[in-house]
């Protein structure tokens, strides 16, 4: 078996300028897989039931599909309602038609009913505010303040003590996409901007507002946290090896592992879930760990003599299955993830699972390759060496 072993990496070596080629082009078909992954940070992920629980929760999603599609924005006054609070609506009620939101609900588009004395008569009329070319403070009082208490416009168009007033809008079923729902948030949170220096404070909400800030929530603490820890680890291998090259090296499975994940993911049809979106960070550990442990082998096999492409081979068939080993035991240790109730747990653990082996696979054919273009792999620092 050993031997086995050594020829494969014999051979990884020797043909490492195809095996470098190989890998850049599985790396470009990741990259083709991964733009196909949509994010996908919907409630329902989290239910836990099934059966018939399951199937009156889908009848009612069904047949009261809007409550996913509501955006609302409030605003918060701090006195009587006023023109200027009412201006401040008009405006919103505006951006959220310019951003493609249908049936927009607010006090300037909902039709009230007045009592109007005429010739000495009584007589009802429709009074709609957003048709009228002025709006007075006493117009906005004579409206509110008698259905301030309404039980249809309480909870929609005002709270009880009018302190804070609502607009809501649809998207349109078609367009409940992560792509639209972060158009229609930035179109209104960029408006809110605007209007904050001159109003009241203004809230965005709604399921697709939370299901676009979210994710990007998620994605810049990623990113941050991803950067971070890549920028410490290569700091200590940099002091470590004294060669910004050798400590590149270590990471060389992560990028090409989180990106073929993502491929695979892509080309599957699976989306991006809450949970899975800190797989990258899971590849960073068991990447840069496999690595380092055979980069710092390989180094020492170098300095007792042995050439380069040698030490590589040495290094790679001696530590090869243990490495295998730490990986499938940690795979398996997600994969025991799927015997949970909850369907995203379990597809974490298939994906963290999955994502474990992809990083093995890379690193254990992509750094050897590596490694044997190299000559020379640090000086020797006994301080360095017990760091």
């Amino acid at each position: 078996m050993n031997l086995r072993i050594e020829n494969f990496f014999r051979f990884l070596v020797k043909h490492r300028l195809a095996v470098i080629i190989l890998h850049a082009g599985l790396f470009i078909t990741g990259l083709l897989g991964a733009r196909a992954v949509r994010v996908d940070y919907s409630a329902e992920q989290f239910l836990v039931f099934d059966g018939d629980a399951q199937e009156v929760f889908e009848q009612y999603k069904e047949h009261f599909p809007r409550e996913d599609l509501q955006v609302s924005a409030f605003l918060e006054v701090t006195g009587p309602f006023n023109a200027s609070d009412y201006e401040t609506l008009r405006d919103l009620a505006d951006a959220f038609e310019d951003a493609g939101l249908e049936s927009v609900r607010w006090i300037g588009a909902t039709d009230f009913i007045e009592e109007v004395i005429t010739d000495g008569g009584r007589t009802v009329e429709v009074v709609r505010l957003e048709n009228r070319s002025e709006i007075s403070d006493s117009t906005l009082q004579t409206i509110v303040e008698p259905r301030s208490q309404h039980p249809l416009l309480v909870g929609t168009l005002w709270n009880q003590d009018l302190s804070v007033f609502g607009i809501h809008g649809f998207l349109a079923p078609d367009q409940n996409n992560d792509a639209r729902r972060r158009h229609v948030t930035a179109v209104l949170e960029e408006t809110i901007d605007d209007l904050s220096e001159t109003s009241g404070r203004i809230v965005l909400s709604g399921l697709p507002v939370l299901r676009a800030t979210i994710p990007l929530a998620l994605e810049t603490d990623m990113t941050k946290l991803l950067g971070i820890g890549v920028i410490i680890s290569f700091i200590i291998l940099w002091l470590y090896f004294r060669r910004i090259s050798i400590a590149a090296l270590c990471f060389v499975g992560v990028a090409p592992a989180i990106v073929l994940t993502l491929g695979l993911m892509g080309y599957a049809g699976q989306s991006i879930s809450v949970l899975t979106s800190v797989v990258p960070i899971v590849i960073l550990v068991v990447a840069l760990s496999d690595a380092t442990h055979l980069v710092v082998s390989t180094r020492e096999a170098w300095r007792n003599g042995r050439a380069i492409n040698e030490a590589v081979v040495n290094t790679f068939t001696s530590l090869s299955r243990s490495c295998f080993f730490t990986s499938l035991t940690t795979a398996l240790g997600f994969l025991g993830l799927i015997a949970t109730r909850n369907h995203l747990i379990g597809e974490f653990g298939v994906i963290s699972a999955l994502s474990v082996i992809v990083a093995y696979l890379v690193t254990l054919t992509l750094l050897p390759a590596l490694l044997a273009c190299t000559k020379d792999l640090g000086p020797y620092k006994e301080w360095g060496e017990h760091l």
